[in-house]
Parts: C-alpha cells; sequence; structure tokens
C-alpha cells in the first residue's frame, strides 16, 4: 500500500467510562495525498498486571482525493465480555490510519 499522509483534527473521547457504559470516539481526517485510506481505532486495555495490551478495531477502508475530509464517529462498549476481562483505571485509545498510530489519549474505566 502507498504511503499517504494525512491530519487528524478535532479527536474527542470520555476521559472517563463507567463499566458497562461506552467509550465513544470521534475526529476528522483530511487527507493530504491521494489515495487508499485504512481507518482504525486502538484500545490499551488494561491487564490483570497494570500493563496495556492494544487491540485494533476496524473503522473502514476508503479513497480519498487530496484536501477531502471524512468525519468519524465509533463507540466501544466498555463491558467484560467471555473473550476480555475489563480491569478497572487507566487505559488508552487512539487513532490508527494505514498502520501509524495519531493522537494516544488516556481514559479512566470506573465501576457503575
Amino acid at each position: 500500500r502507498k504511503d499517504v499522509s494525512c491530519s487528524i483534527r478535532d479527536f474527542t473521547h470520555h476521559d472517563e467510562v463507567l463499566l458497562g457504559q461506552y467509550q465513544e470516539l470521534s475526529f476528522s481526517l483530511t487527507a493530504d495525498d491521494p489515495g487508499r485510506y485504512l481507518i482504525d481505532y486502538k484500545i490499551y486495555f488494561k491487564k490483570a498486571d497494570g500493563t496495556h495490551k492494544p487491540k485494533v478495531f476496524k473503522i473502514k477502508d476508503i479513497s480519498l482525493e487530496a484536501g477531502e475530509q471524512v468525519r468519524i464517529r465509533k463507540r466501544y462498549p466498555m463491558r467484560p465480555m467471555s473473550t476480555r476481562a475489563l480491569y478497572l483505571g487507566e487505559h488508552y485509545i487512539a487513532v490508527q490510519i494505514n498502520g501509524k498510530e495519531y493522537c494516544r489519549k488516556p481514559f479512566i474505566l470506573k465501576k457503575g
């Protein structure tokens, strides 16, 4: 895949999320170059030992022209699942475009 350049603006997310509620993120992506953009987000989940393990979630794969802008909004349920235990405390969320990470921000998962 050809390297393309972009800028991320107006990144927002919840600083605190109650267990069982949603983490919501939104941002605007502006393409600097024409090409294909694989847009993902990444959550660094806190593990039992206090370290963090990233998990990538797909949003969309789109072609953009130079200067074209797209607004992205996504929600992730912060509730325990059979495949993932959730631990209270600090987690991180980030945007990932074509494998490159942008805007990593912390958030706190609290008991509901």
